[in-house]
């Protein structure tokens, strides 16, 4: 019964790859918002003119990812992950959480606070872009809060030209994984 989420779906890259030869449920949630990279600086690879091309069709680019993986069984939510209650049915099932929203500490933070009462009993948590300092300053208020998060995996960067740049492709821009293990009285 226990399903997937991310929250900062993008195009879907990571959401299929979870979900890819895999019956579970995978969940994706982006608020797909005209202007949502008003603050991006593209690298090489992506010029300025895709910008506008990408505002437009993520959502869909997304789907269209998706229905290529026709096995994948999938959800995807256009919206703010703070406008969305899941169905009581999913709670204590969120066996992966992947967060790769917007890289503030406050959103982060919320982010996790959103999802800790779906997460099951045991579960994974992922904080993608982990070099970018609201991230990792988000992840040590997070566990400093007393929760029943521990590291298990960290890795600020694999590029030391990156130092938390954001518009790095791959996983240069960090990775925290992180167990969840719900006391009792929780």
């Amino acid at each position: 019964d226990e399903y997937y989420l991310e929250i900062g779906t993008f195009a879907g890259f990571t959401l299929s790859s979870a979900g890819y030869q895999n019956r579970r449920l995978v969940i994706g949630i982006d608020y797909y918002r005209p202007g949502w990279k008003r603050n991006f600086n593209p690298s090489a690879h992506i010029v300025r003119s895709n910008m506008e091309y990408i505002d437009y069709y993520t959502a869909h680019i997304v789907r269209s990812n998706m229905e290529y993986l026709d096995s994948i069984n999938y959800e995807l939510i256009d919206s703010d992950f703070r406008n969305i209650i899941l169905d009581e049915t999913r709670k204590r099932k969120l066996g992966v959480f992947f967060i790769d929203g917007d890289h503030t500490k406050h959103d982060v933070i919320e982010a996790y606070a959103w999802a800790e009462p779906y997460l099951s009993d045991r579960a994974l948590v992922f904080f993608d872009d982990y070099k970018v300092d609201e991230v990792k300053e988000a992840l040590e208020c997070i566990k400093a809060g007393g929760n029943q998060l521990r590291n298990f995996f960290c890795s600020e960067t694999f590029d030391s030209e990156c130092n938390g740049c954001v518009t790095n492709t791959y996983i240069g821009n960090g990775l925290a994984v992180c167990t969840f293990e719900r006391n009792h009285g929780n």
